[in-house]
């Protein structure tokens, strides 16, 4: 809530009496906010809201044929280096761009993180992918965001958005190739984060082609 307004402004959030955190981040900076500890709120660490409860599987094969990106948008500059990556080196593999579906998510489709049928169509997505290349979508607005500043959106989008789209890729066997610029992803990977993760396209390029 702001720290200061009318009091018709602030009524509401004296409904509140707790707040869902989705990173290690986003759980300090609500717990410690002027406003949030004046209201008493409570604060609670979520760091993914589905799983796979299916216990859905990929398929190892012995030599890769699809790198995947299961995401709504996809970093362009990143596009066109792998794409040129496989181009060169590795012509017999595919690059794959899927957009998941937002029917899963909405009210009426009978919205429960606890259905193990609630994460099934993105888990079979995730499984058409031999390797999955995992870049948050905190540095390209929506069309109806666009008058937004980017950078204040990748600042909350990299402190704020959980890792669900790694935890849910790593929890159905596939490697991924990890942007470390999110603290989700970091919170998913743990002590391991700064030695596996990359912090630029360029390092994401390199771990790929290993």
């Amino acid at each position: 809530p702001p720290l200061h307004k009318g009091s018709s402004a602030v009524v509401p959030f004296h409904e509140v009496s707790a707040v869902f955190a989705e990173t290690t981040t986003a759980a300090v900076e609500y717990s410690t906010h002027p406003s949030a500890v004046n209201l008493k709120w409570r604060v609670f660490l979520v760091p993914h809201h589905h799983t796979n409860l299916a216990r859905e599987l990929a398929t190892c094969r012995e030599e890769p044929r699809v790198v995947g990106v299961h995401s709504s948008k996809f970093d362009p500059a990143l596009k066109t280096g792998i794409e040129k990556l496989l181009l060169e080196k590795f012509p017999n593999v595919q690059l794959k761009h899927l957009k998941p579906s937002p029917a899963p998510w909405l009210v009426a489709a009978n919205l429960s993180p606890f259905r193990p049928s609630f994460s099934e169509p993105f888990l079979e997505e995730l499984r058409q992918f031999d390797i999955a290349v995992i870049k948050p979508n905190c540095y390209l607005a929506p069309v109806s965001e666009e008058k937004d500043s980017p950078d204040w959106r990748a600042w909350f989008c990299e402190r704020h958005h959980s890792g669900q789209r790694l935890a849910n890729t790593l929890s159905v066997g596939v490697p991924a190739v990890v942007w470390a610029g999110a603290q989700g992803h970091l919170d998913v990977l743990g002590l391991a984060a700064r030695e596996l993760a990359a912090w630029s396209n360029e390092e994401m390029l390199a771990q790929l082609e290993v």
